[in-house]
């Protein structure tokens, strides 16, 4: 079970919302700039924090952050949960939508040039 405070922007740089129709995984553009690489218009944007929608957007982010990846894997991640709907579904979204190929085939493009950095 975790046991972390609530999460906020002022106190976590990555944690989980959600409400009763989806999740979002909120993350500090400050302390992981990357991250909206990871949008496709699912998720939401402020001006501190990206909110990637758990299906594809999480996912590709935790990809790319295997510590993250793990501390999800084993609950300790913090979470706010809303009965309602959760308040990121009013703001913007974090890019112009995309379709799964179009994501797939960006996502694809950054590895790439990630992998041929390193090289």
């Amino acid at each position: 079970m975790n046991t972390q405070p609530t999460p906020t922007q002022a106190t976590h740089n990555v944690y989980w919302i959600s409400d009763p129709g989806h999740a979002w995984l909120a993350v500090s553009l400050e302390a992981y700039p990357d991250a909206i690489d990871c949008g496709t218009g699912f998720g939401y944007l402020d001006h501190t924090h990206v909110y990637l929608e758990e299906d594809m957007e999480a996912v590709a982010f935790l990809d790319r952050h295997p510590g993250l990846a793990g501390s999800n894997k084993r609950g300790e991640l913090a979470e706010r949960s809303y009965d309602f709907d959760a308040p990121v579904r009013r703001m913007g979204r974090n890019l112009e939508m995309l379709d799964t190929d179009a994501f797939m085939a960006r996502m694809r493009a950054q590895n790439a040039e990630r992998e041929q950095m390193q090289a």
